[in-house]
């Protein structure tokens, strides 16, 4: 007989007792559903019994709460990137092509269109002036031929960086930022025409609401790269209020786990769920909390998160929000969600965006103690391989078939937390990686764990480009033209790894 941890119980717990959970969420008064808001066709409402109603915001409508010029006046709006050339700040662009919808799998319009700019703006949020100075100043000091940490070399489309030395990690080299424009043939500078490139740049952590004075030294340096490089958003992992969420919208964990650590962060949060931030101590069970979020939400923009799954357009790059903690439960309370699946597939397939991107929870493999979906927990409560998947809700098989469906060879990436790390995974390296998909992780915004350097129990290892849990810190992106270039960034705000890629048309 093997011996199974307490975990093992614990997690069979939460299963099993997932039906009077849900009695017991819908019971509690402060948690009561609000009515559907009619906009045009709405995919759920409360009255049909739909735990995740979702509400459709037709086209030219911002979800954020407004345009740039709402954001400016909340506290919200992307930093302005100074001109390089010593001059003044350029005024932000117009955000254009901003639509907030969980989409509704009846209607006929997901109103995914994206409004022209118009002269003088720059879709990705910053004006041409500025964008054009600030690029001039980068220059392009990423390496081709690192080695990876199973050994492989990296190819012409991708380069990695390095400015501290991880015990597996890619080859050391210094940074100094995304790369440069090319020079013309000639040798002469780039063409500086009317025509800008799309360019967006934002920062993705997770797992950061403990109120520690770690998460507010990463908001801190958070601020600073944001201020120093731009951010026009900042994508917010889950697990954002640590152990068991809030009681209601007015809970002053906002104020101590959100508005003061993020105080001089200038960009809105588009923001997806964690299962802390669905109580139950952590087993994620109580569904209805997610309308204080979404209530907070309203009274701050800067809080961006209009319903528990959603997506929205940023100039060139498509984002959706995936709600993670529900999918968990997929495998035993389907009607769960069933809607959600419907809705982001409607919603991928008809969008027309150069870049398609994932953000949720959960990830699909990682090297941290939660492990790879399929197999959560693998090396704790599935000792062995041959336990893995059969733990109800705690394997995360709901969370594994949704990810095939939706993120597996159709988008461009996947940012997710829960493993309280960072990692950059190498999907060349790996048979079992999600098909076509850069797997990144960015869950050490408040605290770390370990990470994986071998396979053990049911726990499969994963080739990466770097990894590290010994520092907390955050991702920042660029994405210009067809080029994604990241950072992970420390607490200290140092640069500790850089790469890139093309995207694949």
């Amino acid at each position: 007989m093997f011996r199974i941890q307490l975990g093992l119980f614990r997690h069979l717990g939460s299963a099993f007792c997932a039906f009077a959970a849900l009695t017991l969420a819908c019971s509690e008064p402060e948690q009561a559903a609000p009515a559907a808001v009619d906009t045009g066709g709405s995919s759920g409402s409360a009255g049909d019994g739909n735990l995740f109603a979702s509400n459709d915001i037709g086209p030219g409508q911002d979800g954020a709460g407004g345009g740039a010029a709402d954001r400016a006046a909340d506290g919200g709006a992307a930093a302005p990137v100074s001109d390089a050339a010593g001059g003044a700040a350029e005024p932000d662009g117009e955000d254009v092509g901003e639509v907030a919808a969980t989409v509704d799998a009846g209607a006929s319009d997901d109103g995914l269109g994206v409004a022209d700019p118009g002269p003088g703006h720059d879709a990705g949020g910053l004006s041409a002036d500025a964008a054009a100075d600030a690029d001039t100043a980068k220059t392009d000091a990423m390496t081709a031929d690192g080695a990876t940490a199973d050994g492989a070399k990296t190819d012409g489309t991708n380069s990695d960086a390095l400015t501290t030395d991880a015990a597996g990690s890619d080859a050391a080299a210094n940074d100094s930022g995304p790369p440069a424009p090319d020079a013309a043939a000639d040798g002469t500078a780039p063409d500086s025409g009317p025509q800008v490139e799309k360019v967006v740049r934002f920062a993705a952590l997770g797992d950061t609401g403990t109120g520690s004075p770690t998460q507010y030294k990463v908001g801190k340096a958070l601020g600073d790269k944001c201020k120093q490089s731009g951010c026009d958003l900042v994508l917010y992992l889950g697990d954002n209020f640590y152990d068991t969420g809030v009681k209601d919208e007015n809970d002053e964990q906002f104020k101590l786990k959100f508005e003061d650590p993020y105080a001089t962060v200038e960009a809105p949060f588009w923001v997806v769920l964690g299962n802390h931030d669905y109580g139950s101590g952590g087993a994620g069970a109580e569904f209805l909390k997610k309308d204080h979020y979404i209530k907070y939400g309203k009274k701050n923009p800067k809080f961006h998160l209009p319903e528990a799954w959603w997506h929205q357009q940023k100039a060139h790059v498509h984002f959706f929000a995936l709600d993670s903690n529900s999918l968990l439960y997929g495998d035993v309370l389907a009607f769960i969600i069933d809607q959600q699946v419907a809705d982001m597939n409607k919603a991928i397939s008809a969008s027309t965006a150069d870049w398609k991107i994932a953000f949720a929870h959960h990830p699909m493999r990682s090297n941290g103690p939660h492990g790879n979906v399929g197999c959560y927990e693998g090396a704790k409560a599935a000792p062995i391989p041959q336990l893995c998947g059969i733990i109800p809700v705690a394997s995360g098989n709901g969370v594994k078939a949704a990810y095939e469906k939706l993120v597996c060879g159709r988008l461009d990436a996947l940012i997710t937390g829960h493993d309280h790390g960072r990692q950059w995974l190498n999907k060349a390296s790996s048979t079992k990686h999600c098909k076509d998909v850069e797997l990144l992780i960015s869950g050490g915004g408040a605290k770390t764990t370990e990470v994986e350097t071998k396979s053990k129990g049911g726990y499969e290892f994963n080739p990466f480009h770097w990894q590290d849990a010994d520092k907390a810190g955050f991702l920042w992106v660029e994405i210009k033209g067809d080029t994604f270039y990241g950072e992970f960034i420390d607490e200290d705000g140092k640069v500790q790894f850089s790469r890139s890629f093309q995207r694949t048309p």
